[in-house]
Protein backbone atom coordinates (compact mmCIF):
# COMPACT_ATOMS: atom_id res chain seq x y z
CA UNK A 1 0.00 0.00 0.00
CA UNK A 2 2.46 2.72 0.91
CA UNK A 3 4.69 1.98 -2.36
CA UNK A 4 1.09 2.10 -4.72
CA UNK A 5 0.74 5.66 -2.45
CA UNK A 6 3.84 6.52 -2.96
CA UNK A 7 3.89 6.11 -6.80
CA UNK A 8 0.34 7.45 -7.05
CA UNK A 9 1.50 10.95 -5.42
CA UNK A 10 4.26 10.61 -7.88
CA UNK A 11 2.04 10.77 -10.87
CA UNK A 12 -0.30 13.19 -9.49
CA UNK A 13 2.56 15.91 -8.81
CA UNK A 14 3.76 15.40 -12.48
CA UNK A 15 0.09 15.75 -14.08
CA UNK A 16 -0.24 18.93 -12.02
CA UNK A 17 3.05 20.40 -13.09
CA UNK A 18 3.03 19.78 -16.33
CA UNK A 19 -0.14 18.11 -17.61
CA UNK A 20 0.47 18.49 -21.13
CA UNK A 21 3.38 16.70 -21.51
CA UNK A 22 2.13 12.59 -21.70
CA UNK A 23 4.83 9.72 -20.73
CA UNK A 24 5.66 7.53 -23.52
CA UNK A 25 4.74 3.75 -23.69
CA UNK A 26 8.45 2.85 -23.68
CA UNK A 27 8.79 5.14 -20.38
CA UNK A 28 5.62 3.28 -19.04
CA UNK A 29 6.60 0.04 -19.89
CA UNK A 30 9.71 -0.68 -17.07
CA UNK A 31 7.86 1.29 -14.80
CA UNK A 32 5.20 -1.22 -15.24
CA UNK A 33 7.07 -3.97 -15.08
CA UNK A 34 9.06 -3.39 -12.23
CA UNK A 35 5.66 -2.54 -10.15
CA UNK A 36 4.49 -6.20 -11.25
CA UNK A 37 6.96 -7.74 -10.35
CA UNK A 38 7.45 -5.55 -6.88
CA UNK A 39 3.79 -6.82 -6.36
CA UNK A 40 4.53 -10.30 -7.30
CA UNK A 41 7.60 -10.66 -4.89
CA UNK A 42 5.66 -9.22 -1.98
CA UNK A 43 2.92 -11.02 -2.35
CA UNK A 44 5.45 -14.53 -2.26
CA UNK A 45 7.26 -13.33 0.29
CA UNK A 46 4.21 -12.85 2.44
CA UNK A 47 3.09 -15.86 2.57
CA UNK A 48 6.54 -17.83 3.06
CA UNK A 49 6.99 -15.37 5.95
CA UNK A 50 4.17 -16.52 7.43
CA UNK A 51 5.19 -20.09 6.98
CA UNK A 52 8.43 -19.31 8.63
CA UNK A 53 6.73 -17.63 11.82
CA UNK A 54 4.46 -20.45 12.24
CA UNK A 55 7.49 -22.55 12.23
CA UNK A 56 9.02 -19.86 14.88
CA UNK A 57 6.06 -19.90 17.17
CA UNK A 58 6.32 -23.86 17.48
CA UNK A 59 9.88 -24.09 18.23
CA UNK A 60 9.12 -21.19 20.81
CA UNK A 61 6.66 -23.52 22.48
CA UNK A 62 8.81 -26.63 23.11
CA UNK A 63 10.91 -27.02 25.56
CA UNK A 64 14.43 -28.05 23.80
CA UNK A 65 14.40 -27.12 20.04
CA UNK A 66 14.25 -30.05 18.09
CA UNK A 67 15.53 -30.27 14.14
CA UNK A 68 12.74 -31.62 12.15
CA UNK A 69 11.07 -27.98 12.81
CA UNK A 70 13.67 -26.65 11.47
CA UNK A 71 13.49 -29.23 8.77
CA UNK A 72 10.16 -28.79 8.39
CA UNK A 73 9.94 -25.04 7.83
CA UNK A 74 12.28 -25.51 5.14
CA UNK A 75 10.55 -28.15 3.43
CA UNK A 76 7.50 -26.17 3.42
CA UNK A 77 8.52 -22.89 2.23
CA UNK A 78 9.79 -25.42 -0.73
CA UNK A 79 6.83 -26.65 -1.27
CA UNK A 80 4.95 -23.23 -1.05
CA UNK A 81 7.50 -21.88 -3.84
CA UNK A 82 6.63 -24.76 -6.19
CA UNK A 83 3.07 -23.96 -6.12
CA UNK A 84 3.30 -20.19 -6.16
CA UNK A 85 5.69 -20.51 -9.48
CA UNK A 86 3.18 -23.40 -11.02
CA UNK A 87 -0.08 -20.91 -10.42
CA UNK A 88 1.49 -18.51 -11.54
CA UNK A 89 2.36 -20.37 -14.80
CA UNK A 90 -1.20 -21.82 -15.03
CA UNK A 91 -2.80 -18.33 -14.69
CA UNK A 92 -0.50 -16.72 -17.59
CA UNK A 93 -1.37 -19.98 -20.04
CA UNK A 94 -5.36 -20.07 -19.51
CA UNK A 95 -5.57 -16.01 -18.92
CA UNK A 96 -2.73 -12.99 -18.84
CA UNK A 97 -0.52 -14.39 -22.18
CA UNK A 98 2.01 -12.77 -21.27
CA UNK A 99 5.69 -13.78 -22.66
CA UNK A 100 7.47 -12.16 -20.19
CA UNK A 101 5.47 -13.61 -17.27
CA UNK A 102 5.21 -16.65 -18.74
CA UNK A 103 9.12 -16.87 -18.91
CA UNK A 104 9.56 -15.89 -15.43
CA UNK A 105 7.16 -18.93 -14.06
CA UNK A 106 9.12 -21.71 -15.78
CA UNK A 107 12.11 -19.98 -15.00
CA UNK A 108 11.08 -19.96 -10.98
CA UNK A 109 9.59 -23.35 -11.54
CA UNK A 110 12.58 -24.37 -12.91
CA UNK A 111 15.23 -22.80 -9.67
CA UNK A 112 12.83 -24.00 -7.04
CA UNK A 113 12.84 -27.75 -8.29
CA UNK A 114 16.46 -27.94 -8.22
CA UNK A 115 16.22 -26.27 -4.87
CA UNK A 116 13.95 -29.00 -3.67
CA UNK A 117 16.57 -31.63 -5.43
CA UNK A 118 19.18 -30.51 -3.01
CA UNK A 119 18.33 -28.59 -0.10
CA UNK A 120 14.81 -30.59 -0.26
CA UNK A 121 16.13 -34.19 -0.54
CA UNK A 122 18.67 -33.86 2.03
CA UNK A 123 16.55 -32.63 4.52
CA UNK A 124 14.23 -34.80 4.13
CA UNK A 125 17.27 -37.80 4.32
CA UNK A 126 17.15 -35.88 7.95
CA UNK A 127 14.03 -36.31 8.96
CA UNK A 128 14.57 -40.24 7.97
CA UNK A 129 17.10 -40.55 10.20
CA UNK A 130 15.60 -39.25 12.92
CA UNK A 131 12.53 -41.10 12.47
CA UNK A 132 14.42 -44.08 12.61
CA UNK A 133 16.81 -43.31 15.17
CA UNK A 134 14.61 -44.19 18.79
CA UNK A 135 16.95 -41.55 20.58
CA UNK A 136 15.28 -38.91 18.98
CA UNK A 137 11.69 -37.45 18.63
CA UNK A 138 10.36 -37.85 15.14
CA UNK A 139 6.60 -39.08 14.56
CA UNK A 140 5.08 -40.54 10.87
CA UNK A 141 5.19 -37.20 9.20
CA UNK A 142 9.07 -36.97 8.98
CA UNK A 143 8.50 -39.96 5.77
CA UNK A 144 5.11 -38.54 5.00
CA UNK A 145 6.23 -35.75 4.35
CA UNK A 146 8.03 -36.82 1.11
CA UNK A 147 5.10 -38.01 -0.92
CA UNK A 148 3.60 -34.68 -0.32
CA UNK A 149 6.44 -33.16 -1.53
CA UNK A 150 6.30 -35.13 -4.37
CA UNK A 151 3.34 -34.02 -5.11
CA UNK A 152 3.88 -30.35 -5.30
CA UNK A 153 6.83 -31.71 -7.59
CA UNK A 154 4.61 -33.35 -9.96
CA UNK A 155 2.58 -29.76 -9.86
CA UNK A 156 5.62 -27.82 -10.42
CA UNK A 157 6.67 -30.33 -13.44
CA UNK A 158 3.04 -29.92 -14.96
CA UNK A 159 3.35 -26.39 -14.91
CA UNK A 160 6.38 -26.43 -17.07
CA UNK A 161 5.32 -28.26 -19.63
CA UNK A 162 2.06 -26.73 -19.85
CA UNK A 163 4.28 -23.69 -20.43
CA UNK A 164 6.53 -25.52 -22.95
CA UNK A 165 3.83 -26.76 -24.58
CA UNK A 166 2.35 -23.21 -25.17
CA UNK A 167 2.47 -21.54 -28.54
CA UNK A 168 3.09 -18.10 -26.77
CA UNK A 169 6.31 -19.11 -25.86
CA UNK A 170 7.22 -21.64 -28.83
CA UNK A 171 6.98 -19.08 -30.55
CA UNK A 172 10.03 -17.31 -29.10
CA UNK A 173 11.95 -20.15 -27.96
CA UNK A 174 13.63 -22.54 -30.78
CA UNK A 175 11.37 -26.02 -30.62
CA UNK A 176 14.49 -28.05 -30.12
CA UNK A 177 15.93 -26.43 -27.31
CA UNK A 178 12.51 -26.15 -25.14
CA UNK A 179 12.33 -29.64 -26.09
CA UNK A 180 15.88 -30.71 -24.37
CA UNK A 181 15.42 -28.12 -21.89
CA UNK A 182 11.94 -29.35 -20.57
CA UNK A 183 13.62 -33.61 -21.04
CA UNK A 184 16.64 -32.24 -19.16
CA UNK A 185 14.29 -31.66 -16.34
CA UNK A 186 11.95 -33.77 -16.26
CA UNK A 187 14.25 -36.69 -16.17
CA UNK A 188 16.72 -35.34 -13.84
CA UNK A 189 13.96 -34.75 -11.57
CA UNK A 190 12.77 -38.18 -11.87
CA UNK A 191 15.94 -39.55 -12.06
CA UNK A 192 17.01 -37.69 -8.46
CA UNK A 193 14.08 -38.38 -6.61
CA UNK A 194 13.38 -42.26 -7.51
CA UNK A 195 17.16 -42.71 -6.45
CA UNK A 196 16.62 -41.02 -3.16
CA UNK A 197 13.26 -43.15 -2.52
CA UNK A 198 15.27 -46.34 -3.33
CA UNK A 199 17.65 -45.90 -0.55
CA UNK A 200 15.00 -44.03 1.36
CA UNK A 201 12.93 -47.46 1.41
CA UNK A 202 15.90 -49.70 1.81
CA UNK A 203 17.12 -47.82 4.60
CA UNK A 204 13.52 -48.35 6.51
CA UNK A 205 13.87 -52.14 5.27
CA UNK A 206 17.49 -52.72 6.67
CA UNK A 207 19.03 -53.93 3.87
CA UNK A 208 21.96 -53.80 3.24
CA UNK A 209 24.14 -52.03 0.46
CA UNK A 210 21.84 -50.06 -0.89
CA UNK A 211 24.06 -47.32 -2.02
CA UNK A 212 26.34 -50.42 -4.34
CA UNK A 213 23.74 -53.24 -5.12
CA UNK A 214 20.43 -51.28 -5.10
CA UNK A 215 21.22 -47.92 -7.02
CA UNK A 216 23.42 -49.58 -9.24
CA UNK A 217 20.72 -51.77 -10.59
CA UNK A 218 18.56 -49.08 -10.57
CA UNK A 219 20.60 -46.85 -12.91
CA UNK A 220 20.81 -49.82 -14.90
CA UNK A 221 17.16 -50.07 -15.23
CA UNK A 222 16.66 -46.44 -15.69
CA UNK A 223 19.00 -45.93 -18.41
CA UNK A 224 17.39 -48.69 -20.19
CA UNK A 225 14.12 -47.24 -19.62
CA UNK A 226 15.43 -43.77 -20.83
CA UNK A 227 16.80 -45.76 -24.20
CA UNK A 228 13.62 -47.16 -25.05
CA UNK A 229 11.92 -43.45 -24.63
CA UNK A 230 14.77 -42.19 -27.13
CA UNK A 231 14.33 -44.56 -29.47
CA UNK A 232 10.46 -44.31 -28.90
CA UNK A 233 10.08 -40.63 -29.61
CA UNK A 234 12.80 -40.08 -31.49
CA UNK A 235 15.47 -38.26 -29.57
CA UNK A 236 18.49 -38.60 -29.75
CA UNK A 237 19.14 -37.26 -26.58
CA UNK A 238 17.96 -39.33 -24.47
CA UNK A 239 19.76 -42.14 -25.96
CA UNK A 240 23.21 -40.42 -24.89
CA UNK A 241 22.30 -39.12 -21.50
CA UNK A 242 21.11 -43.08 -20.70
CA UNK A 243 24.52 -44.01 -22.16
CA UNK A 244 26.49 -41.39 -19.79
CA UNK A 245 24.29 -42.39 -17.05
CA UNK A 246 25.04 -46.51 -18.15
CA UNK A 247 29.08 -45.45 -18.13
CA UNK A 248 28.96 -44.16 -14.65
CA UNK A 249 27.03 -46.90 -12.89
CA UNK A 250 29.84 -49.14 -14.72
CA UNK A 251 32.72 -46.86 -13.34
CA UNK A 252 30.97 -46.83 -10.40
CA UNK A 253 30.62 -50.68 -9.87
CA UNK A 254 34.31 -51.45 -10.60
CA UNK A 255 35.37 -48.30 -8.63
CA UNK A 256 32.80 -48.41 -5.70
CA UNK A 257 30.55 -51.49 -5.58
CA UNK A 258 32.77 -54.59 -5.68
CA UNK A 259 35.07 -52.97 -2.69
CA UNK A 260 33.86 -55.08 0.86
CA UNK A 261 30.50 -56.29 -1.51
CA UNK A 262 29.74 -60.37 -0.68
CA UNK A 263 30.05 -63.04 -3.26
CA UNK A 264 26.05 -63.61 -3.82
CA UNK A 265 25.31 -59.54 -3.98
CA UNK A 266 28.02 -59.16 -6.02
CA UNK A 267 27.31 -62.01 -8.40
CA UNK A 268 23.71 -60.62 -8.99
CA UNK A 269 25.05 -57.26 -9.33
CA UNK A 270 27.56 -58.27 -12.30
CA UNK A 271 24.65 -60.46 -13.91
CA UNK A 272 22.15 -58.18 -13.87
CA UNK A 273 24.13 -55.11 -15.40
CA UNK A 274 25.02 -57.45 -17.77
CA UNK A 275 21.32 -58.64 -18.91
CA UNK A 276 20.59 -55.16 -18.92
CA UNK A 277 23.50 -54.41 -21.45
CA UNK A 278 22.34 -57.38 -23.49
CA UNK A 279 19.17 -55.78 -23.88
CA UNK A 280 20.43 -52.56 -24.82
CA UNK A 281 22.56 -54.16 -27.66
CA UNK A 282 19.13 -55.97 -28.55
CA UNK A 283 17.11 -52.36 -28.62
CA UNK A 284 20.03 -50.50 -30.97
CA UNK A 285 20.35 -53.95 -33.30
CA UNK A 286 16.58 -54.48 -33.76
CA UNK A 287 15.98 -50.29 -34.04
CA UNK A 288 18.76 -49.43 -36.09
CA UNK A 289 17.17 -48.42 -39.16
CA UNK A 290 14.73 -45.77 -37.07
CA UNK A 291 17.97 -44.79 -34.92
CA UNK A 292 20.95 -44.34 -37.75
CA UNK A 293 18.33 -43.69 -40.51
CA UNK A 294 20.13 -46.89 -42.92
CA UNK A 295 17.86 -48.77 -45.17
CA UNK A 296 16.01 -52.53 -44.00
CA UNK A 297 18.57 -54.09 -46.16
CA UNK A 298 21.22 -52.50 -44.05
CA UNK A 299 19.89 -53.43 -40.91
CA UNK A 300 19.34 -57.35 -42.42
CA UNK A 301 22.96 -57.29 -43.00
Amino acid sequence: RRFAAAFAFIFKTHREHNEESVLSEELLRPFGIAAGAIALFALYNAFRIEIGNYYQLQRSLVEAPTGDLTAFNVIWQINYSLLFAATLAFINVRKVRSVLLGFAGAIASTLFLLVFLTVGMFLMYELRVMFMNADVSGGLMNIAIRYISYGFAGISLYAIYSSYKDDLLRSFVPGKLAELGFDLTLYGTLFITTSCELLNLMAQLHIADGTKLGLSIWWALFSVAMIVAGIAWQKAHLRFAAIGILAITLVKLFIYDVANLPTIPKTILFVSLGLLLLVVSFLYNKYRANIFGTSEADTVE
